[in-house]
């Protein structure tokens, strides 16, 4: 397929009259430098007055050289087009060379015109294509699909038209497509679907501009939640194992250690265990519930070394819950140790967890010691 992509898109340049060439001819006059310059790491755009007026089609060859972007215009309307729109500025702007692309972005839709990527490297290519007449048809058949994993690298990039699909574990089909019809000012261009075949989880298909769908995809993931009863209420199940670390060599070698598993690992064969605790949670939506877990004293100085650890979890989308530790109520008989303590009672940890996934979070409650606790939410 690949091969296919890429042998099309050599096809498609060679038999085009306006190749690459078109935007990228070495003979082109530059730009006056009194309206586009490169100072350091910023690219300045002055204030244009009169003849002195920055084109489309110069920035997109200046940002084409810098970003080293292939840029194709297969018609010439669209090339006359981009020669005749002027970015003229009532003062002047400066943006870092690195976001160089987002800026012509920027303005290549403000003048009606989008990006379109094509084919895989080293023969990718990037259209420029008016938003209208033959240009319209040129930009709805040759979109790229981005994978949902990979949408969040088009946040900023406003003129490029992509297609992509999301997921949607609990959400209506037909209330999601009812939603989002409010987020389209072009429907001949921007559009969406719902696929539901039946054997699979049901998804959409969306096209448009890459901050929009990603501005879609954090709403439906912050509505495509477990449907709950009248009381609101959802319980979760946590597996936690409470650890007590007194030597500073088995302390330094965990540091070391990157995997969760790794680590549990080693504390099975060498730690101080405490536990472990089951405890199941309910969480009201919008409140979270915080669930106290009894700490067992330590062997040494027992009366005064006793705690509790705290989790608080909210769920943040369709798959993941933010769940936060901490530890509180440390005592000791020690002046130090008590000032430590006192400090420990803030000590917290917070991280986004899915249902399967063990994490590890390690405190210090009283100088002598780390706790170290094996959290897992459960499915």
């Amino acid at each position: 397929m690949l091969a296919a992509a890429a042998l099309s898109t050599a096809l498609s340049l060679a038999a085009s009259p306006f190749s690459l060439l078109a935007i990228q001819d070495p003979v082109a006059p530059a730009p006056d430098r009194s309206v586009f310059r490169i100072e350091g790491e910023e690219i300045v755009l002055g204030v244009q007055e009169g003849p002195k007026a920055l084109t489309l089609l110069d920035l997109a060859r200046e940002v084409g050289e810098l970003e080293k972007i292939s840029f194709y215009l297969p018609e010439r309307g669209d090339e006359d087009a981009l020669r005749k729109e002027q970015v003229r500025l009532l003062r002047e702007l400066r943006v870092p060379k690195l976001q160089a692309r987002e800026l012509l972005e920027n303005l290549l839709k403000q003048h009606n015109f989008a990006m379109v990527e094509q084919g895989e490297a080293p023969l990718r290519t990037v259209r420029l294509v008016r938003m209208q007449g033959e240009g319209l048809q040129a930009l709805k058949s040759s979109l790229r699909f981005v994978p949902p994993a990979e949408l969040e690298g088009y946040r900023n990039r406003s003129g490029s038209l992509v297609v992509t699909t999301l997921s949607l574990q609990h959400l209506n089909p037909q209330a999601a497509t009812t939603m989002l019809s409010r987020f389209f000012s072009n429907a001949a261009l921007e559009g969406f679907a719902s696929i539901n075949d039946g054997t699979s989880s049901p998804a959409l298909m969306i096209v448009g501009f890459g901050p929009t769908l990603c501005a879609i995809r954090d709403l439906i993931q912050s509505l495509d939640v477990p449907a709950r009863g009248d009381s609101g209420v959802e319980e979760l199940h946590f597996g936690i194992e409470l650890w007590e670390i007194e030597d500073a060599s088995l302390g330094s070698a965990l540091a070391e250690l990157s995997k969760p598993e790794e680590i549990a690992e080693r504390l099975r064969a060498s730690g101080r265990k405490q536990g472990p605790f089951s405890v199941r949670a309910s969480l009201i939506t919008g409140k979270p519930m915080s669930v106290p877990i009894p700490a067992a004293p330590s062997a040494s100085d027992a009366a005064n070394r006793t705690g509790q650890l705290e989790i608080t979890a909210q769920r943040q989308d369709a798959e993941r819950f933010q769940v936060s530790v901490k530890w509180q109520g440390a005592t000791s008989t020690s002046k130090a140790e008590e000032a430590h303590a006192a400090n420990a009672l803030h000590i917290s940890s917070a991280m986004l967890m899915k249902p399967g996934e063990l994490r590890v979070v390690t405190m210090a409650p009283d100088a002598s010691r780390t706790l170290v606790v094996l959290l897992r939410l459960r499915g």
